[in-house]
């Protein structure tokens, strides 16, 4: 499966889309042994470890991605506010963070400061 990355997104902009990379690996290797672990195919011993990768991951997703201008973590908002069948496309296409409007682009100065004289 191929995900479209469009050129202006905010995790392409700031250099963090890698960060995306280990957390994806790490929930999606917890769903085959959930589903095993459902189907009553593997061991018990099994449980724990498939909980700790899916939480991991998500772990490293929401923690380790910041905004450089504000230091806030937008994957915390944009987990909150979208749709979960529009998650992993939401994540890797916003342009802009949701908390303050950077768009990891060196030209960003003038729109922020017009965007806080508004509020």
């Amino acid at each position: 499966m191929l995900i479209n990355i469009p050129s202006n997104s905010w995790l392409k902009n700031t250099g963090q889309l890698w960060k995306t990379v280990p957390a994806a690996i790490l929930i999606l290797l917890s769903f085959p042994l959930m589903i095993l672990d459902f189907f009553g195919v593997s061991d018990s011993r099994l449980e724990p470890i498939t909980i700790a990768l899916g939480v991991t991951g998500f772990a490293i997703l929401i923690l380790s991605i910041k905004c450089p201008h504000c230091n806030k973590r937008p994957i915390c908002r944009i987990l909150r506010k979208t749709n979960v069948t529009m998650l992993t496309q939401t994540i890797l296409s916003f342009d802009v963070c949701p908390y303050c409007g950077y768009n990891g682009g060196m030209n960003n100065e003038e729109k922020i400061k017009e965007d806080i004289r508004k509020r």
